[in-house]
Formats: structure tokens, C-alpha cells, sequence
């Protein structure tokens, strides 16, 4: 058996939304770790053995019985944002369409009590990287980077000299924006970054962009928060 707390129910019901849920259920299960001999194909979403004679398939009453990394972390009240941001950026390159930063909002609003005119300034900061296709790769290696506060603020530095070269008439942040909803208690700079991640590559799965950045898996999943 086992326990949540309510706000973790509240989070688990709003994802299970007919519009979210596909997109979830995708997320969940393929991060199922089953036994050694039982593949997984995300393509049909099949798990499977295979021998030399068949494949089979596997009942879905086992896998539910699977070890699954992002059900543990959710009890175990340890953050799943970085297995989101790898998710997406691995969706993304294997040309899946996925939709996904709306439910990382609600996870960061239920579960991580993020401010939601952070979250708005988020995706703006990721709509106008998209937007900027001379600078894009740029920024997102830049981004890449940020490990704390200070690689963080670089980045988003580049961003606004560009806005103050293009002579954006409201920049995207302003000193007074970025240390009250980037500087605040709880909010990390990897947190953000992840974030911006998710609904950059979102956006650039919707509009078909091709982007050749590196992003190693490791370089996401390293989680400290």
C-alpha cells in the first residue's frame, strides 16, 4: 500500500485531463525499468521478450508491476522536472509531437509551489529564443550550461543585449523581474533552466524547427533539487 499527500492527488487528477493524459501516460511508462529480459518499444509503447523463435508480448497487469522511477520519485517526494526536461528533448529528437509544458506547470505549481507569472516569464524567455533563428543555438548551448545562479544570469544577459540591440520596446526581464521571480526561496537555477528547456523544444517540436544542439542525457538527469 501505499501514501500521497493531497496536493500530489490534486497534480495526479489534473494530468489524468483527456488533455494531458496521453501525453503523461507517454512520460510514465517509459520510464518503467522491467526485468532484464523484457524490452520496451516506445514507437507502439510494447513491452516485450524475444528469443530466437517469437517475440512476445507482455501482459499489462506485469508491467504495472514494474519498478517505474517516476511513480518512486513522486512518493518519495524527490523532483521528476529533470527526467521531464530529458523526456522532451528526447522526444524532440526522435520527431515524436509531444505536449508537455503545461503539465510540467502543474507539477511546478502543486508540487513545487512555483509563482505563476515565473512560469509566464519562462515561456517567454523560450518563445523568444525560438523566435531568434540567428541566435538560437547560441543561447541554447548557453543554456545548456547553467548549473547556478550566476551561468543562469549570463544567459539571460545575452538574451536582453539582444532585445536592447533590437530595441525591444518591453524586454523580457528587467533586474527588478529577475530577482523577484528568479532569486526567490525555492526557485533554483537548474529548476528554471529545465523549464525553459521543455517549452523550447515543445515549441520547436510544434513548428517543425530542426536544431542540431547537443544536449547530452546526463547533462539533464544530473539532479540536486
Amino acid at each position: 500500500l501505499y501514501s500521497f499527500s493531497a496536493r500530489l492527488f490534486r497534480f495526479y487528477r489534473k494530468v489524468l485531463h483527456r488533455d494531458f493524459v496521453a501525453d503523461w501516460q507517454r512520460f510514465v511508462r517509459s520510464h518503467y525499468r522491467p526485468p532484464k529480459e523484457t524490452r520496451y518499444r516506445e514507437q507502439d509503447d510494447t513491452f516485450f521478450t524475444e528469443s530466437k523463435k517469437a517475440v512476445t508480448p507482455v501482459e499489462e497487469e506485469t508491467v504495472k508491476g514494474f519498478y517505474n522511477l517516476v511513480y518512486a520519485q513522486l512518493l518519495a517526494e524527490k523532483n521528476i522536472r529533470a527526467l521531464m526536461a530529458a523526456w522532451c528533448v528526447h522526444q524532440y529528437k526522435a520527431q515524436r509531437p509531444f505536449k508537455f509544458f503545461h503539465i510540467a506547470t502543474l507539477y511546478q505549481t502543486f508540487l513545487r509551489d512555483m509563482n505563476e507569472e515565473t512560469l509566464r516569464k519562462i515561456e517567454h524567455i523560450a518563445d523568444i529564443v525560438v523566435n531568434n533563428n540567428e541566435k538560437r543555438k547560441k543561447w541554447l548551448s548557453a543554456l545548456l550550461r547553467v548549473k547556478h545562479d550566476a551561468s543562469f544570469r549570463d544567459f539571460l544577459i545575452q538574451v536582453m543585449r539582444e532585445q536592447n540591440r533590437q530595441n525591444v520596446a518591453e524586454p523580457v526581464i528587467g533586474l527588478r523581474d529577475y530577482d523577484r521571480y528568479f532569486l526567490s526561496d525555492g526557485v533554483y537555477a537548474r529548476e528554471t533552466r529545465d523549464l525553459i528547456l521543455i517549452s523550447i523544444y515543445e515549441k520547436l517540436s510544434e513548428r517543425q524547427i530542426v536544431d542540431d544542439t547537443d544536449v547530452p542525457d546526463e547533462e539533464l538527469i544530473e539532479e540536486t533539487n
